[in-house]
């Protein structure tokens, strides 16, 4: 690491080093597990053990653990306690089954200074079987939490990593080692810096550890009076498969107290015609105001518990629709907002012929929640719904790739039937070698003017060939085909989302997620559905002597029918963009379509408002994906 490159490359390279050292752990932990599982050593759960087991934790509990165990019940102290550093903590939730609103949480740090993480449980000659802390205590919760009549109960373990940044003070009272031991006293109050906590914890529980995502102190309260605090934000929607959802959060999270009756009112405006207003979440009424208007207003019944307010709709059928926003403040740099929408209702003859290569994870982790039974599903569907004019493969990986066909096939009736055979036939067994399939799947594309696709589909972390993340970066950089766009899909929690992220980044495409409890099937199925139809390629944006920079995403993706591509950056020359002139060029249906003009006209302008909240937005934004804009100006 050189100082002499800028704080963000230093920041950059820091991330990736600690990227690259989780990589490493993951693979070397898997190794460790090998090998104890050779030597015949076994790491089981409090839902693993046998009955004699079960007997001997409830024991080893009396004698040893539940003395150096103070459970607290956070919810009746007024502020979240402060953790040790470095200390594992177990957060309890605990309800009647008969009353599963009414949640009670619990706080217990595992006393592993004291008796240490590991307990060896009665096994079978020659065997060892082991257990940890945490999980001798989830079995005995409830012993523990017995006076209190709950019978559910589930724990998650959480940790706190404080800053370790050593402050010598300027007292010249103090010889040096007194300011250094001061220094070392302190570190234990420092900041959190780190907290490390189980992906599938409560979120009510997630609130008191202090991961509140607004918090707000209203002082003073007259006796039997009413405050009234309003909340002012802005959010960007997106448009899938023609469609703009909107969800406001509305669930309770720590509010264990019955609420009333909530209401609603949305005022919905577009600059297109708006259509088929829908929540599946609420009884809606909806009023339209001419064609562009709409107010939508809802009430949830009194008594139950507010769920999250859902809203969808239909954008407006042009063939393209570009829209702009932009601010300015005097003597500064604008920001810009654009965003690019196809009509809906294409023939047949305007898509245009494509070319797609499926890669599919077939590690032995595929095995676990039927995800390869889903996947080969999701596969099935997405052959079957190719048009005879496109050219597709499928490659399976796992220690190795497989290959369906070296090359392209032809999507026809003999194509898609040796597709479909080929996917019934895989099956998961072996490691995860990312990037060696990635490059053989780079490789079956050809030269020439077709939308090119690849969906790289996986579960895990690479454990095979190269795993470092840096090098697949560069490696799959390095062997990248001219307009080939990789969309990356990751199953459940065990995946380097920043690898994934970076890959489709880089390559105009876009990474998606499945977590445990979504149907992996449907959702690839939709994806596939979208990306079956590309109406616009290899875009060209021309702003008219406008200098932009800092334009995310920064290669132009294609564009899909029923999708809506969004773009968002900042200009810095003193032309003003009320009069500047877009110009659109691209791909449709294999030829080279007519530009597309737009003049952002100053009689039409974005209400003030609204444009600087769009403005807060972009910068919002650009900050996520690591670029330095200041959040206030």
């Amino acid at each position: 690491m050189h100082m002499e490159n800028n704080p963000q490359q230093i920041l950059d390279d820091i991330q990736m080093n600690v990227l690259n050292q989780q990589s490493e752990f993951a693979r070397i932990w898997e190794d460790v597990q090998r090998q104890l599982k050779a030597q015949k050593i076994f790491l089981v759960t409090e839902n693993e053990l046998t009955p004699e087991q079960q007997e001997f934790v409830r024991d080893y509990f009396d004698a040893e653990v539940s003395s150096n165990v103070i459970p607290l019940m956070i919810e009746n102290i007024p502020q979240f306690p402060n953790l040790r550093d470095k200390s594992i903590y177990l957060g309890v939730v605990m309800w009647k089954k008969e009353s599963a609103l009414r949640k009670k949480y619990a706080l217990i740090e595992i006393p592993s200074r004291i008796l240490g993480r590991f307990v060896l449980l009665p096994s079978q000659p020659e065997e060892h079987r082991i257990i940890l802390l945490e999980d001798v205590i989830r079995f005995n919760l409830p012993e523990i939490f017995s006076y209190f009549g709950y019978d559910q109960y589930y724990a998650h373990v959480f940790k706190v990593t404080r800053d370790a940044e050593l402050d010598i003070d300027s007292d010249i009272s103090t010889n040096i080692i007194q300011k250094i031991e001061k220094g070392l006293k302190n570190r234990r109050k420092g900041k959190p810096v780190r907290f490390v906590y189980d992906r599938e914890m409560d979120p009510g529980l997630l609130e008191y550890a202090g991961k509140d995502l607004f918090q707000a102190s209203i002082f003073p309260i007259p006796p039997h009076s009413d405050k009234k605090l309003e909340i002012t934000y802005t959010q960007v929607v997106r448009a899938e498969s023609g469609t703009v959802a909107y969800r406001y959060p509305l669930g309770t999270g720590r509010q264990l107290a019955q609420i009333g009756t909530v209401s609603g009112r949305i005022d919905l405006e577009g600059k297109d015609p708006l259509r088929n207003v829908y929540s599946p979440t609420h009884a809606i009424d909806v009023k339209h105001n001419g064609e562009r208007r709409a107010v939508i207003s809802f009430e949830s019944e009194s008594g139950k518990e507010p769920q999250d307010f859902q809203l969808f709709y239909t954008i407006s059928k042009e063939d393209f629709g570009l829209t702009l926003l932009t601010n300015r403040e005097a003597g500064k740099d604008g920001y810009f907002l654009l965003m690019i929408s196809p009509k809906d209702d294409w023939s047949e003859q305007e898509y245009s012929a494509k070319d797609v290569v499926f890669v599919v994870d077939t590690s032995g982790s595929m095995a676990e929640e039927g995800k390869i039974e889903k996947a080969r599903a999701a596969l099935l569907y997405g052959i079957s719904i190719l048009r005879s004019q496109d050219r597709f493969n499928v490659i399976s990986f796992a220690g190795e790739e497989h290959l369906m066909e070296t090359g392209l096939v032809a999507a026809d009736d003999p194509g898609r039937r040796r597709g479909e055979a080929f996917v019934k036939s895989l099956r998961p067994v072996g490691g995860t070698n990312i990037n060696e399939s990635l490059l053989v799947s780079l490789r079956q594309f050809e030269q020439g003017n077709r939308p090119k696709i690849l969906v790289f589909l996986t579960d895990g972390l690479p454990t095979v060939g190269e795993t470092n993340i840096t090098r697949i970066v560069e490696n799959v950089r390095a062997a990248r085909r001219p307009g080939v766009r990789l969309f990356t899909f990751g199953v459940g929690y065990d995946v380097n989302t920043a690898l994934l992220d970076k890959l489709a980044s880089e390559n105009g495409g876009v990474a998606d997620y499945v977590e445990p409890k979504e149907d992996l099937e449907v959702k690839v199925s939709n994806f596939f559905a979208k990306v079956n139809y590309p109406v616009l390629t290899d875009l060209k944006l021309d702003m008219a002597g406008v200098e932009t920079d800092l334009v995310y995403p920064r290669e132009m993706p294609d564009v899909f029918k029923g999708s809506q591509v969004t773009l968002i950056g900042r200009y810095r020359n003193a032309i003003s963009m009320d009069y500047v002139r877009l110009k659109l060029d691209g791909r449709a249906g294999g030829a080279t379509m007519e530009p597309v003009l737009m003049t952002n006209r100053p009689d039409v302008k974005v209400p003030p408002v609204l444009n600087a909240s769009v403005c807060l937005s972009v910068k919002r934004a650009l900050a996520r994906m690591n670029l330095k804009v200041p959040l206030v100006n």
